[in-house]
């Protein structure tokens, strides 16, 4: 896995959590933008599903047949590994940031902002998460498809972006800024430039500095975009359609089962 640098000031003045310039609250955790949009995040937020059934199925969808068509193997074992230990030592810890996400209170802050998050963390490699500049992880028949945004082109851009798109939820739905949510001060981060190559590239990645302002919000705030939903978001139900159409449980179970006897052969 990666190391990453503590995020500094522009002038070069460590800022631990890039405190707020007007702080609501000394923020709970942090979080990368585009995995708001993510729909097993927004409902761990929103408290609708059990932390255990919602890492369970973020694991069963990389493991699924239509996933590994569509996305590059190298983004998969960058996230989930190559072997069942793998696997499921990355979905207890993504099992024990959903926890933490369920048991905020609404007067709870969280920090948007560049630095990897606990989605980052939980993965056994984590590459991506720092990447910059990338070519998109689809598979080249896939790349105007549903998956290209995963990982944005420019690491900044693509998460400014998304930064924008809540700050418009939520002044729409009548939040205000300085007491529900506010900007936070630039801060610099280390990000891994691939000059548009892929993360299989053999070639390293270039290091560079990028500043990022980034914004805090109220926890309460954040899941009433969620229920009733202003962002998009994946139901229940429409999870359970997924599951059943793509049978994702039993693919799951057969990458187990392969993973086993490949470890067992190399046993032998």
């Amino acid at each position: 896995m990666l190391e990453y640098e503590t995020p500094t000031s522009v002038d070069g003045g460590v800022i631990p959590d890039a405190i707020p310039e007007r702080p609501l609250l000394p923020a709970a955790i942090t979080l990368r933008p585009h995995h708001f949009q993510n729909a097993l995040f927004q409902q761990a937020l929103a408290r609708l599903q059990s932390p255990e059934e919602l890492a369970l199925k973020d694991v069963q969808a990389y493991t699924s047949p239509e996933l590994q068509r569509k996305v590059d193997r190298t983004y998969i074992t960058d996230v989930i590994g190559i072997t069942v230990e793998h696997a499921q030592s990355y979905q207890n810890r993504l099992e024990g940031f959903f926890r933490k996400l369920t048991e905020l209170s609404d007067d709870a802050s969280v920090l948007f902002t560049l630095a990897p998050d606990g989605i980052c963390l939980a993965t056994c490699i984590g590459s991506h998460c720092m990447a910059s500049n990338t070519d998109p992880i689809t598979k080249e028949e896939y790349r105007n498809g549903l998956f290209t945004s995963m990982v944005p082109v420019d690491i900044v851009k693509g998460e400014q972006s998304h930064i924008w798109q809540i700050q418009t939820s939520l002044m729409q739905a009548g939040f205000v800024m300085g007491e529900d949510w506010d900007h936070t001060i630039p801060v610099s981060y280390l990000v891994y430039d691939y000059e548009r190559r892929s993360l299989s590239t053999r070639k390293p990645p270039v290091r560079k500095r990028v500043e990022f302002e980034g914004f805090v919000a109220r926890v309460g705030a954040l899941r009433r975009l969620i229920q009733p939903p202003v962002v998009e978001i994946v139901t229940k139900e429409d999870m359970q359609e997924a599951i059943r159409k793509s049978n994702v449980e039993h693919a799951y179970q057969t990458y187990l089962s392969m993973q086993a006897r490949r470890s067992y052969r190399g046993l032998r």
